[in-house]
């Protein structure tokens, strides 16, 4: 087997025949580990050495976003020492996907960039962003260019319960003390007036996330995983 690496693409050749390519990308914000997309004719286990090839010349952690029904490929990069770190829930929330339950009427008030809050809660969520991706893949933006990405509009209850919003998508939630079902409840509620559906990314590392989706029935049976080999 012969590896021939060109810009950021390696040719994986077997008795001179092309057995596929594997590219590297960059995440701007996350920027300790190297990114793999894999285009391969075979995932025979017999070619799982070509990742310490890659290893060596990058220097970095390796790093391969799948979804869970690519069972081939995932078994492939298990063999060569890949860990499965993190699963990712994409869902398409509706409103008789809520489960009803009685909760306690609490205040939750909105704010855009222009409100008093908007910095503080802002840099909350970043810190808790850092922290459910320290071991993961390090979030390497500093709190300024989080800032240009942040949506606009925040729902709030106080410091402890925070969610950022953008249209009907729920972007970055902070939920840490014992008034957070009351309170995500009520935005989401908020959120179905003037939307048929939710849109978010729940990551089972980040307890926030897990919590709004507690409050759904929800198939847990797919997901977009994240897979690192050190």
């Amino acid at each position: 087997m012969k590896i021939i690496k060109k810009d950021n693409r390696y040719e994986i050749l077997g008795n001179e025949c092309s057995l596929g390519w594997i590219e590297t990308y960059e995440n701007p914000f996350h920027q300790s580990n190297i990114y793999l997309k894999l285009q391969l004719k075979s995932y025979d286990k017999q070619y799982a050495n070509i990742f310490n090839h890659i290893a060596e010349i990058e220097k970095r952690p390796l790093q391969i976003m799948l979804d869970s029904s690519e069972e081939e490929i995932i078994s492939f990069i298990e063999s060569a020492g890949f860990k499965c770190m993190r699963r990712c829930y994409e869902l398409n929330l509706k409103k008789e996907d809520l489960i009803q339950r009685a909760y306690q009427d609490i205040n939750v008030y909105y704010g855009d960039r222009n409100n008093n809050f908007y910095i503080k809660y802002a840099k909350i969520i970043y810190e808790h962003y850092q922290n459910t991706h320290k071991d993961i893949n390090a979030l390497t933006a500093s709190f300024e260019e989080f800032l240009e990405n942040l949506p606009d509009i925040m729902f709030y209850y106080n410091e402890n319960n925070v969610i950022f919003v953008e249209e009907n998508e729920i972007a970055y939630t902070y939920l840490n003390d014992e008034d957070f079902t009351s309170f995500a409840y009520k935005v989401v509620n908020r959120l179905f007036e003037k939307n048929k559906n939710i849109v978010m990314e729940c990551d089972d590392v980040d307890s926030s996330a897990m919590k709004i989706l507690s409050l759904f029935k929800v198939d847990k049976s797919a997901s977009y995983n994240t897979y690192i080999r050190r």
